[in-house]
């Protein structure tokens, strides 16, 4: 992600246009579904649309968007380029420590060392972004074919420059760097996790199937980094290609460039969710002289540059924006929808939270404001405390205290800053605390993401102020318990009508009933059919996903399709599907997250 600290035209005066002969001498490997070249070799600016001529629109086609705009996009941003086939991609410079003067951050571990390659920010759904930080096979990809990338093994992240093994520091960098790119896409229906899927986890077959996302190699490869932009750039990827049904692993992956980033955990989580968005189908939020615009005061948009502290995706509020894509919109409408409201936002069903322990929570939209309902029955004050990810943040906090007739006691809203010592900069002031005196011991605890200033000339709106935040309520002596954020990939901590507190895990799995073919004829169908969990965690059961298993005749897992999230009252469901033969397992959620995949169904025909 460009730091905003080079000029494009310097960083990609390094990237020679690669002509199909030149690839295929560097030991590319082949597109394995050859596709039409609508120009000679990969280029960008004016000269590609000239070239291009009249498959300007074939090519705009390919991106799914107007020939005006990729028109615009080519001759407007020189970070935009265009493969032989069509497709756009972004080459993003890196900029260095040495060039502002700063030290890089110190990333610290929150889970033990051997948890670290089992992240998940949403276990249970069916899209997923990958991060892989122990190296990829890369072979008969887009980036072979265009960039000249030979068809090898590509090694992963390392900061001692063994990417063989990992240190303490390399682990913690990684938790680090997964905690913020977690917390940038937790308000969709998508699981960002550091423990590989396999191909099935991310490359889509078809539009029946609900498994896909992205795979993200964040790789110390020079080589990698040399041969895709000549070793000055801290990312690379395509756009639009996160639900591509049509190409399988061709147009995966996405490149962070780690050596590029300055060994900074922060800047790495940034450039990964930069790339990302473009994944999406987002594009860069410039401004009338700027590809990337650094933003204002503390604020920068994800699509610009990351020279500030508080990074959040945009729709062009700040002043001489040139780009007004609702990102967010464009997120969920491309593959990842907004994921379900983990609490309510009414205080008639505000859930019960015990003094002295954690919950956890998202905000997930503006509109977005938790409730919980506290019994404090003491005569001391009552504290409530609400903490964000710290760095990389992109949630502004506020919390505010009722009384048992919804009147406001007290609230909290401090003004988000920057720590500049370091870089890139430490957001302040994003976390809320409010203290209020005793009264009848019933309570009500609001929390919410906020805007700050003026998001034109100076601050943002809590238009994309979402994400991860860790609630607690001071017990009668006071205290309150520590912060162990960022929220935990398991479990959460809820309280009985008794005030008693208990430790909610995911249900057991479902049971499996008897499923049957399809009736023959149109449509293509078959049945699933389940029974609840013997154990629902303790919290009640949110929803069920079914997985259609596709078998070859010798009886192997060809091809998984999944069903959306249905009530917690089914227990049947009637998929259409292709002709095959389809065994089925389910999965069951509550507010912990999901349950283990059941057992397996008879094997039965769809038809």
């Amino acid at each position: 992600m460009l730091p905003g600290l080079r000029t494009a035209a310097a960083v990609l005066g390094a990237l020679a246009l690669l002509a199909p002969t030149q690839a295929n001498a560097a030991g590319a490997g082949t597109d394995p579904t050859p596709r039409p070249h609508l120009i000679a070799r990969a280029g960008h600016g004016a000269a590609v649309v000239t070239a291009l001529g009249d498959r300007l629109p074939a090519a705009a086609a390919t991106n799914r968007m107007s020939a005006t705009r990729l028109k615009a996009i080519l001759e407007s941003d020189s970070t935009a380029w265009l493969g032989q086939d069509g497709h756009l991609f972004y080459v993003e410079p890196a900029a260095s420590l040495a060039e502002v003067g700063a030290t890089a951050t110190t990333a610290a571990a929150t889970y033990p060392d051997g948890q670290t390659f089992a992240l998940h920010s949403l276990p249970g759904s069916t899209h997923t972004i990958y991060l892989d930080f122990d190296g990829a096979d890369v072979v008969n990809t887009f980036w072979n074919s265009t960039q000249g990338m030979a068809n090898r093994f590509y090694t992963g992240f390392t900061l001692d420059g063994d990417p063989s093994t990992y240190t303490s520091a390399e682990l913690a960098y990684i938790q680090q760097v997964w905690q913020i790119v977690a917390e940038k896409y937790s308000p969709f229906d998508v699981d960002v996790t550091t423990q590989d899927p396999g191909p099935a986890g991310y490359d889509r077959s078809g539009l029946l199937d609900n498994y896909y996302g992205d795979h993200v190699v964040i790789s110390n490869d020079t080589g990698a980094v040399n041969t895709a932009c000549g070793g000055t750039c801290s990312g690379i990827a395509l756009v639009g290609t996160f639900d591509d049904t049509s190409s399988g692993s061709y147009l995966e992956p996405a490149w962070v460039f780690s050596s590029k980033t300055s060994g900074s955990a922060v800047l790495t989580a940034h450039t990964a969710a930069h790339e990302i968005g473009h994944t999406f189908g987002l594009q860069h939020d410039g401004d009338a002289t700027h590809s990337y615009s650094t933003g204002h005061g503390n604020w920068f948009p994800i699509m610009g540059s990351s020279a500030k502290a508080v990074g959040q995706f945009s729709k062009g509020e700040y002043a001489g924006a040139n780009n007004q894509q609702d990102d967010l919109a464009v997120i969920a409408g491309n593959g990842a929808p907004y994921r379900l409201d983990d609490r309510s936002d009414v205080l008639l069903l505000a859930e019960p939270l015990a003094t002295g322990t954690l919950v956890d929570g998202v905000i997930s939209t503006r509109a977005d404001r938790d409730v919980f309902v506290v019994s404090h029955d003491c005569t001391t004050n009552l504290t409530a405390r609400v903490t964000g990810v710290g760095a990389g943040a992109s949630l502004d906090l506020s919390v505010t205290v009722l009384a048992a007739n919804s009147t406001p006691l007290g609230s909290a809203d401090p003004v988000s800053g920057q720590d500049t010592s370091v870089w890139p900069a430490v957001p302040t002031g994003m976390d809320a605390s409010v203290t209020v005196p005793a009264t009848n011991g019933l309570y009500y605890v609001r929390v919410d993401g906020v805007g700050k200033g003026d998001p034109v000339t100076d601050g943002y709106s809590d238009y994309a102020s979402l994400g991860q935040y860790q609630l607690a309520v001071s017990t009668c002596d006071g205290t309150l318990p520590a912060s162990t954020m960022p929220t935990t990939t398991g479990g959460a901590t809820t309280t009985g009508t008794t005030g008693t507190t208990a430790t909610v895990g995911v249900p057991s799995a479902p049971g499996v009933g008897a499923a049957s073919s399809g009736r023959r004829g149109r449509p293509i169908t078959a049945t699933a059919r389940w029974t609840a969990p013997v154990s629902n965690g303790g919290a009640a059961i949110a929803g069920y996903r079914v997985r259609a298993e596709l078998l070859s005749r010798s009886g192997r897992v060809v091809r998984v399709l999944g069903s959306q999230l249905m009530s917690s009252a089914s227990r049947s469901l009637t998929m259409r599907l292709p002709k095959g033969r389809y065994r089925f397992r389910v999965v069951a959620y509550n507010q912990a997250g999901a349950s283990p995949v059941s057992a397996a169904s008879r094997v039965v025909t769809a038809r």
